[in-house]
Order: structure tokens, then C-alpha cells, then sequence
């Protein structure tokens, strides 16, 4: 029993292997893209709320717009330019 638990303890100390340092580095870089797809992901949403956001403005003031003219014209007055 003492013989593992030294035998770990020496282990702590020792540096990883190459294929240890490559395990870890795969792991990473899973780690990187994961967070590469998830910043695309809330990218995408972010785009698509502003579009949405901007056709929703946009019709608001076209429709202000068309209100003001029928107005005027229903006034008998030119309409403002």
C-alpha cells in the first residue's frame, strides 16, 4: 500500500510523457472548439435578432410615413419633403 501511494507521489513529480502532453493538448483543443461553436452559435442568434429588429423599425416608420401622407392628402395640404 505505501509502495502505491509512493509510487503515485513520484509520479506527480515526473513530467508527463509525449503522448500525455498530445492527450492533453487534443483535449484542449476539443475545449477551444466547443467554445468556438458556442460564440458561433450566440453570433448567429445576435444577427438574427438586429435583422429581425431592423425590419421591425424599418416597418414602423414606413407605415408612419404612409399614415402622414394619406393625412395630408385627405387635408387637402402638400405634404412635407
Amino acid at each position: 500500500m505505501i509502495k502505491i501511494i509512493f509510487a503515485d507521489f513520484i509520479h506527480i513529480f515526473q513530467p508527463p510523457t509525449a503522448d500525455e502532453m498530445v492527450r492533453e493538448e487534443l483535449e484542449q483543443a476539443r475545449r477551444e472548439l466547443l467554445k468556438a461553436h458556442s460564440a458561433e452559435e450566440y453570433a448567429r442568434s445576435m444577427s438574427q435578432y438586429h435583422q429581425e429588429r431592423i425590419t421591425r423599425l424599418t416597418n414602423i416608420i414606413e407605415q408612419g410615413e404612409q399614415d402622414e401622407r394619406t393625412r395630408t392628402r385627405l387635408a387637402g395640404r402638400r405634404p412635407a419633403v
